[in-house]
């Protein structure tokens, strides 16, 4: 008897049958939720599942805030005994997040509210509406943060730091993205939905989140949300070592802005001598998933420690970092790895460049090579013809190793042309000869005929008449291209038009934002998502759900994209 008592508080699911891959459900609650005058220190929840009491434990959120509760259960069955007595004329809202788990390990499907009053009344103010994630997707399983602001108490809104104080109320979103927060007290609300990784209801840097771009208040259905993140945590330098006796890799907790590097960003310094070691050049490699960036130096001598000194970085935050320091100890082994070219079309290659999106560099050739090279060498190594004339070349280098050129008039769509490489000339970082060969390729960048368009129209509602620009950005599905634009309207109207040229086939997603900025922007600033503290909105963004198809040698045209 004392052994069949003991199964009723383990969670066991029933044995046999194909594995159970749905979520749990809630199929009753006590007090029913909407009921009034509720007293009682007992709640009931009843599940179509056998669920594991732990996780119900951690999935539990009270509105307003009950700490002091034990909870009970018999499998499908569980019991939350309150210890602290209700607060008469309350509404008091309990949520079920997604932390809680069947005993075969599935979630909810999101999250679940009900609510009671301890009075005549409930609260019954509503707020819904869609989290999208960075990549403009429904974004499963994300919280939202809901925060009521007093009426007339600015001080509480200026000082709100979801960091430090959780909320009044959460949701959580389904797998289309949609949430709902119910029973709540009517007036403004401060919204914030965050990747909560470790489900603490705080915000922690590094997680993504989203704001909105317009005040919220009970009664929204509508409130649109989508991620950014913004690590604001200070750039760490983790490791420095030396990878051979010419070569030295520092690992960083990010990837750094590499365009904004130069090699006076770095300095090694021998400890012996206090004096500075020659440093020629710097590439980045990536591994992993994180960038390792190493430096061209003169020998290092085995055994002996450097220090090493990293000079103002930034990463894609902004985050930046003015001196950061570290060592390392020396190591003999030679380096005899040699700089060489690294093709990457086949001559008499055609369509060169189809599938490179626009940059603000223009279209450009990207040569790499196995390590970095004497950057002022490649003037005296490459010669651009088109036809008979030699063309002037512009080069642009990401790092030591890898460089951008065109011709300063820029890439013809449909030409052909011919470069020729005489690798001779070209020098490595540290001054040594590379091969001695020369190479000549024959190629045609991409034509007309190989590019689709797309035109539209921009129905803008009247919310947003009086903006002057609207940045447009197409993105080709699959692989993470942008083709992007701005469209400005001197004047206020309800409808824009659209053109995009020189799109490779393909379906295509189109978003939009509108730009704070008074001045005219670039077609490729990034979406401002806002900031948490201080809390700055986000600028208004709007998302076509619906896939645009491309052709080749095809216009397609009547699209209307609403601005709502």
């Amino acid at each position: 008897m004392l052994l069949l008592l003991s199964r009723c508080a383990i969670d066991i699911p029933p044995t046999g049958g194909p594995e159970d891959k749905t979520p749990p459900r809630v199929v009753a609650v006590f007090p029913d939720s909407g009921a009034l005058r509720v007293q009682t220190n007992k709640l009931r929840v009843r599940f179509d599942k056998y669920i594991v009491t732990q996780s119900l434990r951690n999935a539990l959120f009270f509105s307003p805030r009950i700490d002091d509760y034990e909870v009970e259960s018999d499998g499908k069955e569980a019991e939350i005994i309150l210890y602290e007595p209700l607060k008469p004329n309350r509404t008091y809202a309990c949520t079920i997040t997604k932390a809680l788990t069947d005993t075969r390990g599935n979630s909810l499907a999101q999250s679940f509210t009900f609510a009671f009053s301890t009075g005549s009344t409930i609260d019954s103010g509503m707020i819904s509406g869609v989290v999208y994630s960075a990549e403009n997707r429904f974004i499963k399983g994300a919280t939202v943060f809901a925060y009521f602001i007093p009426e007339g108490d600015t001080l509480f809104a200026d000082t709100l730091n979801p960091s430090h104080t959780q909320p009044d109320y959460i949701a959580q979103t389904n797998e289309n993205g949609q949430f709902q927060l119910s029973f709540l007290k009517n007036g403004s609300y401060r919204l914030f939905a965050i990747v909560d990784k470790n489900q603490n209801l705080l915000f922690d840097s590094g997680e993504p989140f989203a704001i909105p771009f317009d005040s919220v208040y009970t009664g929204r259905t509508n409130v649109r949300l989508r991620l950014t993140e913004r690590d604001t945590t200070r750039i760490e330098l983790q490791s420095a070592n030396s990878y051979t006796s010419h070569r030295i890799a520092l690992r960083f907790d990010r990837n750094l802005v590499s365009d904004s590097l130069t090699i006076e960003n770095f300095s090694v310094i021998d400890s012996t001598t206090r004096s500075p070691l020659r440093l020629y050049d710097f590439y980045t490699n990536l591994e992993g998933n994180r960038e390792l960036i190493y430096l061209v130096c003169d020998s290092l001598i085995k055994e002996r420690v450097y220090g090493v000194q990293v000079f103002h970085v930034q990463d894609a935050f902004g985050n930046r970092a003015d001196t950061l320091v570290t060592s390392l100890v020396g190591i003999s082994e030679p380096d005899t790895a040699r700089a060489t070219i690294q093709l990457t079309f086949a001559d008499s290659a055609k369509g060169i460049l189809e599938r490179d999106p626009p940059s603000p560099r223009g279209r450009r050739l990207l040569v790499e090579f196995s390590l970095p090279i004497d950057r002022s060498s490649l003037s005296n190594a490459f010669r651009l013809f088109k036809g008979n004339d030699t063309l002037e070349l512009d080069f642009l280098f990401r790092d030591g190793r890898r460089v951008e050129l065109k011709p300063r008039s820029e890439f013809e769509l449909g030409a052909w042309y011919r470069i020729d490489i005489n690798h001779r000339n070209i020098l490595d970082a540290r001054g040594r000869k590379t091969l001695d060969t020369l190479i000549q390729l024959h190629f045609q960048i991409a034509g007309k005929d190989l590019f689709g368009e797309l035109e539209g129209e921009l129905l803008i509602d009247s919310m947003f008449q009086s903006s002057k620009q609207f940045a447009l950005r197409l993105e080709l599905i699959g692989e993470k291209k942008f083709y992007p634009q701005v469209v400005l309207t001197p004047t206020p109207q309800r409808i824009a038009k659209f053109k995009f040229s020189n799109l490779p086939e393909g379906k295509y997603f189109l978003s939009s934002f509108i730009p704070s900025d008074s001045v005219e922007v670039s077609p490729f600033r990034e979406w401002d998502g806002g900031s948490l503290k201080p809390f700055r909105p986000s600028e208004p963004f709007f998302i076509s759900l619906d896939s645009l198809r491309v052709r080749k040698r095809w216009t397609t045209d009547g699209i209307q994209f609403r601005i709502e």
